[in-house]
């Protein structure tokens, strides 16, 4: 029975472990692919786009979800359209591992024209 437990406890602690690592870096791809989208939203509508991003990522449904976050924001000649990319690294379980993440969303500009 020891030697049966010395050989199956370790995989499974490694197969839980593996398991809430890969919740991690999901989670956190969640978060980034959440903030581009609202940041991409937020440019669309004329506010800023940035403060919008990094206030979901740094918001109560980010909050340590992603660490080292970056956020650029692009927009085309014409001011057609907002491009907004938001970088980062999951937490890890494991010293030394680095798990990106990335996620970009683009919106229209909203513009009114007057009818003719």
């Amino acid at each position: 029975m020891t030697l049966e437990m010395a050989l199956v406890a370790p995989a499974l602690l490694v197969l839980i472990l593996s398991c809430v690592q890969f919740s991690l870096w999901y989670y956190a791809g969640s978060v980034v692919r959440a903030a581009a989208r609202e940041g991409a939203n937020a440019g669309a509508e004329g506010a800023a786009a940035e403060p919008a991003a990094r206030a979901v990522v740094a918001g109560p449904g980010g909050g340590g979800a992603v660490h080292v976050p970056e956020v650029a924001v692009s927009t085309d000649a014409g001011a057609q359209t907002v491009t907004v990319v938001v970088s980062g690294e999951a937490p890890s379980l494991v010293l030394g591992l680095r798990l990106p993440v990335r996620a970009s969303a683009t919106a229209s500009a909203e513009t009114f024209r007057r009818a003719p």
